[in-house]
């Protein structure tokens, strides 16, 4: 499949292509050793405008659309897997804004995002995950403000973001429609950062839980109406999923390269592993899953996580050593399989179209 990309497009591109090999590459092993926030990849993606692109014109920003936005995200899947997951968290907010924000809201946190503002998308509970109607933080009415109790779990931005999008239920005993959308400042009172995970992989990504304490909102920062917030996070979750299958290709494409230059430089009987045809299949089964994938998200992302186990194959004991990225990819492929939707769940809704 061919795609032809806008000049402006390929312009973009090969701004993050160097900035990824300049600085991003580096960035990334250092943060995932540390366990620590990546700031400084964060501040040099918004030098160049990344957090904004989605952002109508009308309101500073670039307008990206779908395929704009998915070539960024292979390349931060390449060089930056953890600033990837981070501008996932703050796109999941744009459609529901577009669709759903009334004036008020439109212009306060569109603006926010043409300058470089971080958003974070606040859906999931610690018993509300795939279940996502299943949620316990609750809103209710008091006068003409909304009044939010609860707690949100596995927050990506959460603690580092200057803006939340929030789910709370709004209506009890009416499942998915008694469920609204708000949007909030990080700096609202009552609003509080409880634990910063540590986790397996995308280190230099915060994901924290998110406690909310009488946190009070006026009604107009209510985006879409009462109840009618579930749907607006499915409609953010499609729009950050087609991005998903390219940031599991760039990050794909990267272990992939690794292996091919380890294979080339490694010997072993007196020549380059590079000449034993079984590795040689492996990596072209890995080249062509790769360009398959890029058009199929939930394939890309199991694709993602075979590829880079793969390649550690390939480096043996070197690859479990931190030595090389390899490990760290593997590891921050993982996440792919799970976040914006399982593997399994998006499987549940194939299957569901198939037999509709």
């Amino acid at each position: 499949m061919c795609i032809e990309f806008t000049e402006e497009q390929k312009i973009l591109r090969d701004t993050l292509r160097k900035l990824g090999k300049d600085k991003l590459e580096r960035l990334t092993v250092e943060s995932d050793r540390a366990d620590k926030f990546d700031h400084e990849s964060l501040r040099l993606l918004k030098e160049i405008g990344i957090f904004g692109l989605p952002a109508p014109v009308k309101y500073g920003g670039s307008e990206a659309n779908a395929t704009t936005l998915t070539i960024v995200l292979e390349e931060l899947g390449y060089f930056s897997p953890s600033m990837g997951c981070t501008l996932i968290g703050h796109l999941a907010l744009v459609r529901p804004l577009f669709l759903g924000g009334n004036e008020f809201l439109a212009e306060r946190y569109f603006t926010k995002m043409a300058k470089e503002e971080l958003g974070a998308f606040c859906l999931t509970e610690p018993e509300a995950g795939s279940d996502a109607a299943s949620l316990k933080t609750k809103a209710s009415l008091e006068g003409d403000e909304w009044v939010i109790n609860g707690t949100k779990r596995f927050i990506t931005n959460g603690g580092v973001a200057d803006f939340y999008g929030v789910w709370a239920v709004t209506g009890p005993g009416k499942g998915a429609d008694g469920i609204s959308l708000f949007y909030m400042d990080r700096d609202v009172k009552g609003l509080s950062v409880g634990k910063i995970e540590e986790k397996m992989g995308i280190r230099g990504s915060q994901t924290a839980e998110m406690i909310f304490e009488d946190v009070r909102v006026a009604k107009e920062y209510m985006c879409g109406g009462v109840g009618k917030g579930l749907k607006l996070a499915f409609e953010g979750l499609d729009l950050v999923r087609c991005g998903l299958g390219g940031f599991s290709c760039g990050l794909a494409q990267a272990a992939l390269d690794q292996a091919i230059q380890y294979m080339k430089e490694r010997h072993q009987f007196g020549r380059p592993i590079a000449q034993f045809q079984g590795l040689q299949f492996m990596v072209a089964n890995m080249a062509m899953n790769i360009e398959a994938a890029r058009a199929l998200k939930c394939f890309a992302s199991d694709m993602c996580m075979r590829v880079t186990t793969d390649v550690v194959q390939i480096f043996g004991g070197y690859g479990y050593m931190k030595d090389y990225p390899v490990e760290r990819m593997m590891r921050d492929a993982k996440i792919l399989q799970i976040v914006e939707g399982t593997s399994q769940i998006h499987h549940h809704i194939i299957a569901k179209n198939l037999l509709s």
